[in-house]
C-alpha cells in the first residue's frame, strides 16, 4: 500500500509521459486518495481539469464519480 505525506492511503497510478503539468499530477494524487480509488493513470497530454485532470484515468470500486467523467 502506498501512502502520502499525511500517511493517507493512495491508490497506485502510472504516468505515461514526461514533464507533465504539476497541477495535473497534484489532482491525480488527490483523486487517488479517495477511499473508492483502486488504480489510475495519467496520459502524456494530461493537464489540469476541474476535478480529475484531463487525460487522467481513475478506476474506482463500486462507484461512479460524475465530475470525473467528460469534463474538459
Amino acid at each position: 500500500m502506498i501512502k502520502d505525506k499525511n500517511n493517507q492511503k493512495i491508490a497506485p497510478y502510472r504516468i505515461w509521459g514526461e514533464n507533465l503539468d504539476v497541477e495535473a499530477v497534484r489532482q491525480m494524487d488527490e483523486a487517488c486518495c479517495l477511499p473508492v480509488s483502486i488504480k489510475g493513470a495519467l496520459m502524456p497530454d494530461a493537464h489540469k481539469g476541474y476535478g480529475l485532470p484531463i487525460g487522467g484515468v481513475l478506476a474506482v470500486d463500486k462507484a461512479v464519480i460524475p465530475y470525473a467523467v467528460g469534463v474538459d
